[in-house]
């Protein structure tokens, strides 16, 4: 008998790409409604999630370039008294916060993107972390590639993105958000033919309240 019900509206402005100051301005709103929460008896809960993603680039001399990109997300809850059905704190209002200053370079050598995620998780309490944005493509031969991406970042984990990813999840739980400290993937991408690509690659990735089924 459950009902989902999703809506998502999204709006923006970005500079041309080749203007001497970059910018881009994004403001996100995602609407999730459930029927039901833990069973008939009891309506479904709400989840609002507005999203914010601003950004400046300046470019200098030599296909370098200075930037730094912000993204916000605020996450909002409405329904009926879910404290007799779970824990009500897991549906207080929370945020998160992404801040990535970057330094990028592009030419016919190399490609390298050298910056940090300077992140905060609003949930319970407040936690701040930080966590590399790098990577680098290097031409080491003709249609051959030597690559590393490091990274790192926070995933809601939303009562949208949990249902997606599991339609038979308790509809009145919502998990912490996972905070990945490092993802690290590297390998050689080459052609060894006309029309025939491969990728050899190896990676890492270290993530705090993940969520599996």
């Amino acid at each position: 008998n459950q009902g989902n019900r999703y809506i998502n509206v999204y709006a923006g402005v970005a500079s041309n790409r080749e203007s001497s100051l970059g910018y881009h301005i994004g403001v996100d709103y995602k609407n999730f409604n459930q029927k039901y929460s833990l069973s008939d008896a009891y309506d479904g809960i709400t989840e609002n999630n507005i999203g914010l993603d601003l950004g400046l680039s300046s470019p200098v001399n030599n296909g370098q370039s200075f930037g730094v990109d912000l993204k916000m997300n605020m996450l909002t809850y409405t329904g009926p008294d879910v404290s007799v059905i779970v824990d009500s704190t897991a549906f207080d209002n929370r945020y998160e916060v992404t801040l990535n200053p970057y330094y990028r370079l592009e030419n016919d050598k190399l490609k390298l993107l050298l910056g940090l995620n300077l992140m905060i998780v609003s949930q319970d309490e407040t936690d701040v972390f930080v966590s590399p944005n790098v990577k680098l493509d290097v031409p080491i031969a003709n249609w051959s590639l030597f690559y590393i991406n490091l990274g790192g970042g926070i995933e809601s984990n939303t009562m949208y993105q949990v249902s997606r990813l599991n339609r038979y999840i308790n509809p009145a739980f919502t998990p912490d958000a996972s905070r990945t400290w490092a993802d690290l993937k590297l390998g050689i991408r080459s052609s060894a033919a006309a029309g025939l690509w491969f990728d050899i690659f190896a990676g890492y990735k270290y993530t705090e309240s993940d969520i599996l089924y």
